[in-house]
């Protein structure tokens, strides 16, 4: 866009991301969409209430059912919001050489808590063997242990606007993951032993608690539930006015944006179900930022507004533009608001994308590596000087790319 201004069930459950320094495992009570499960054959109402993390009580009054053993496969079975999950006490026996900052730290904890929950007036003095409550913390990661799932992770903690929130998880051998956040179900894929899902958080997204659960099982009778709550912060956004050239105020007719939308929607859902990036993404242009992520945006006398989906880099024109990673190109020409432009699909819904190029050196189809030569800075399209503006997008939602600099995802 334009330049601009600068049946045995586990349960764990704990706080991540406690957001602003607050402690504590008390989960906040979110509204859930209504979401539906068909009965499959020989599946009974304890099978579907093991894997969603509800009662079966709660299953059977939200669905007017009397008698739990006559139900016909193909219903759909509404599911009812999990109930929020407390976290037991916990003990901790004091080892050799421990001392209260490690203990603290281990646990996700601060030493003056720990003091306060354990009566300790000197932290320094603590003896091996002393049993310690450890109280609320707020610990970004579920460690459970042996069985179908051994941790799950979710990170960043807390995870601000337009970010992307990276749930990762070791699985035992041949365990089934499922997971759910806020009513919506994860798509989980596995790079060696490790399982992730990736979440597109929008930049208007509301903030707050959301409820993460993931359930892991080797069969019906083996099953671990982990719940988490993630929470989501403001984002901090710049906002600028953009004056646009008389020869490009055309540009700004919302129907020409709705034909490039159109058009990029089509490059965006071309998507390849694996992963072919590898680590932490390159700055496609060494330049400067001029307006970054989210920005909110007005053009000339207030036309129009819109929120800027990527980051713009100012070069001089002619500029080699790189792939910020490996990848297939799913679109290459010309557009009409972003002008000349290029989508690469870096698999599980991960696109870069980057406009107003002057010339372009790929074609559709074509597969390219991190680093590799795509094109050249341009001037085209609805802009106001020599620049790169450059996206990622998880899910075509737009993700701040600077989280990919700075962050090997998964």
């Amino acid at each position: 866009m334009p330049k601009g201004p600068p049946r045995r069930t586990a349960a764990v459950a704990l706080c991540v991301a406690l957001a602003l320094g607050a402690v504590g495992t008390a989960r906040a009570s979110l509204p859930y969409p209504t979401v539906h499960h068909t009965l499959a054959w020989g599946e009974t109402l304890a099978d579907v209430a093991a894997r969603f993390g509800v009662t079966v009580e709660a299953l059977a009054a939200a669905n007017g059912i009397a008698d739990l053993y006559m139900l016909a496969p193909g219903r759909a079975l509404v599911l009812p919001s999990p109930e929020p999950a407390t976290e037991p006490a916990r003990v901790y026996v004091v080892q050799p050489g421990d001392t209260l900052f490690g203990i603290a730290t281990r646990f996700g904890t601060t030493v003056e808590a720990l003091a306060a929950a354990n009566g300790i007036a000197d932290p320094a003095n603590i003896q091996a063997g002393q049993s310690l409550t450890i109280p609320g913390s707020s610990a970004t990661a579920a460690t459970v242990g042996a069985g179908p799932i051994r941790s799950v992770d979710a990170r960043p903690a807390p995870v601000a606007q337009g970010q992307v929130l990276v749930i990762t998880a070791h699985p035992g051998e041949g365990a089934l993951l499922d997971g759910w956040l806020d009513g919506q179900r994860l798509a989980f894929s596995r790079d060696g032993d490790l399982a992730f899902a990736l979440v597109p958080v929008g930049f208007s997204a509301t903030p707050g608690a959301r409820q993460l659960v993931v359930w892991a099982r080797t069969s019906p009778a083996d099953a671990v539930r982990v719940s988490l709550t993630v929470q989501v912060r403001e984002g901090t956004f710049e906002s600028s006015l953009v004056t646009i050239p008389p020869d490009r105020t055309y540009l700004l007719d919302p129907a020409l944006l709705e034909q490039d939308r159109l058009q990029l929607e089509r490059a965006f859902g071309m998507r390849t179900a694996r992963k072919l990036w590898t680590g932490e993404f390159l700055q496609p242009v060494q330049g400067a930022v001029t307006t970054s992520f989210g920005a909110y945006r007005e053009y000339n006398d207030g036309r129009r507004e819109s929120r800027h989906g990527g980051i713009d880099l100012s070069a001089p024109t002619g500029t080699p533009v790189l792939a910020a990673n490996a990848g297939r190109v799913v679109f290459a020409g010309a557009l009409q608001v972003y002008g000349n432009g290029i989508v690469i699909d870096h698999g599980l819904g991960v696109c870069s994308a980057y406009f107003h190029l002057h010339t372009i050196a790929v074609q559709a189809g074509q597969s390219v590596q991190k680093g590799e030569v795509i094109g050249t800075v341009g001037n085209t399209g609805l802009s106001t000087g020599a620049h790169l503006h450059w996206q990622m997008r998880l899910g075509n939602v737009p993700v701040n790319p600077t989280q990919w600099l700075s962050q090997s995802i998964p």
